[in-house]
């Protein structure tokens, strides 16, 4: 697969998008992603969650802090990077 994203900035080249369904869903998780970007660099756990009103929302990797709250670890740098990949995951 190879898929050239483009912005009114940059452009990059999605080689790679790996989608693992989840066997028993829960807290709204219905999948797992993997895009690698240029055939250099991969961001894996993008989580695919299910909104209440039947939506879809993509989750980036994230962990969680010390105070409790969670800090995504790698994220689209704005909305129309954002929109791109969740239209290429969705």
């Amino acid at each position: 697969m190879m898929l050239l994203v483009k912005t009114e900035e940059n452009e990059m080249l999605i080689t790679s998008l790996r989608v693992r369904k989840v066997e028993a869903p829960t807290n709204r998780l219905i999948a797992k992603c993997t895009i690698t970007f240029d055939g250099m660099f991969a961001v894996s756990d993008i989580k695919v969650l299910l909104k209440e009103e039947g939506d879809y929302y993509m989750g980036m990797p994230s962990r969680k802090t010390a105070v409790g709250t969670f800090k995504d670890e790698a994220y689209p740098v704005n909305s129309e990077v954002r929109a791109a990949i969740e239209n290429i995951i969705f």
